[in-house]
């Protein structure tokens, strides 16, 4: 008798617990990284090859204004996703999806008042995108992943969860 196993090959049922860290559009010309992008995605395998779930990521920078404060801003997405995975080897699980994201971007000022060029705002937007991604197990529950489009660069380590 032979059996074999079958690492990053998705079942109905399995689910993919994303954390990492990206790059992206988050910041401004001259800007400082306060806390790089990160986030945590959930994928739940509603049949072998199609997946969904849901993203969050946090990220800030700060723009020191020449005379005499900073900007402060901070950017959160929240959003659904949905993966078509396609069949490689038992390691290796491609995946393309679509996402749809409440995206709050929000821009302070922290200094006298008297130096404010009042530029504090607000911006929330649902912005949809694609993106392309990669799983590669090292064991049944855990890899490394990366993806490449919206929202720009992630990578990090993947944990699955087999058969719920």
């Amino acid at each position: 008798l032979f059996s074999a196993s079958s690492y990053a090959q998705p079942a109905k049922g399995d689910i993919d617990i994303n954390a990492g860290i990206g790059a992206g559009f988050y910041y401004t010309s001259g800007s400082s990284i306060s806390v790089p992008p990160i986030g945590a995605s959930l994928d739940y395998h509603v049949e072998d090859r199609f997946s969904v779930g849901g993203i969050i990521t946090y990220s800030s920078s700060v723009y020191k204004y020449p005379y005499g404060g900073r900007y402060n801003m901070t950017y959160l997405t929240l959003g659904a996703r949905a993966n078509y995975h396609f069949e490689v080897n038992e390691k290796i699980d491609p995946y393309i999806g679509a996402i749809v994201a409440y995206n709050i971007f929000n821009y302070n000022w922290s200094g006298e008042p008297y130096a404010d060029p009042g530029f504090n705002f607000s911006f929330n937007a649902i912005i949809p995108g694609f993106y392309a991604g990669g799983r590669y197990l090292f064991n049944e529950n855990l890899g490394a992943f990366l993806e490449l489009g919206y929202p720009k660069i992630r990578i990090g380590v993947v944990f699955k969860l087999a058969g719920y």
